[in-house]
């Protein structure tokens, strides 16, 4: 991995829009396992949903079945992927917004639960940390977040891909400024501690299936 150049987010998923919801169904440990999970650990009654990541919208699709008048807002980097989420769920409540989610302006209190699915593992922890903040204030007081995700199996993997990707963007010109793509996953532990620092409540591991494991946390006050 270390001989390949790095690809802009927007890039890296443009070229595998094709065969990215076959990849993450059926290559990617825990993912079918998580899609199902994830709305199912939501609370009983929703009304507004935060998506981060939101893809082609796999994640969705479970969710809509469980709430059908859920509105959703999902934030990606990538159109091509967009696009194709706007396809699968035209006829749903979908607001699509074509920005980098750590950028992205929140409003306080605005929706009932959030969920992320196997994204946030792209971030480092500084940039994790402002996210889960205003991820935290943009929720309501007693709603829920929800992020299945890839995680390090140990510290020191977790220090090995961090290592790998700071000696790429050495070796490497910027893309721009752009967001590329690279794992940097965090332990499991290091995730849950980030989230209470970020201000949530409860957080704690559902179930973990090879790297991919499912987190729940909420807002408490």
């Amino acid at each position: 991995m270390a001989n390949q150049p790095l690809e802009t987010m927007a890039e890296f998923f443009s070229k595998r829009v094709d065969g990215y919801d076959s990849h993450m169904q059926n290559d990617v440990v825990g993912c079918r396992r998580g899609y199902l999970d994830m709305a199912a650990a939501l609370p009983a009654k929703v009304a507004t949903l935060l998506d981060l990541g939101v893809g082609t919208g796999l994640e969705l699709e479970p969710i809509f079945r469980r709430f059908p008048d859920v509105g959703v807002t999902g934030v990606d980097l990538c159109a091509d992927m967009l696009t194709e989420c706007a396809k699968k769920y035209s006829g749903s409540k979908l607001t699509l917004i074509r920005e980098d989610y750590t950028q992205v302006k929140l409003s306080a209190q605005a929706y009932d639960v959030a969920v992320s699915f196997q994204t946030l593992h792209h971030l480092n922890p500084t940039e994790k940390l402002a996210l889960l903040r205003k991820l935290c204030g943009a929720l309501r007081v007693g709603g829920a977040y929800a992020q299945c995700d890839y995680f390090a199996a140990d510290d020191g993997q977790e220090a090995a891909l961090r290592a790998q990707y700071d000696l790429l963007r050495q070796t490497e010109s910027d893309p721009n400024g752009e967001r590329v793509h690279f794992d940097t996953p965090l332990t499991v532990e290091h995730e849950l501690a980030l989230l209470r620092l970020a201000g949530f409540g409860d957080a704690r591991m559902l179930w973990r299936e090879g790297d991919t494991a499912l987190l729940l946390a909420h807002r408490e006050h």
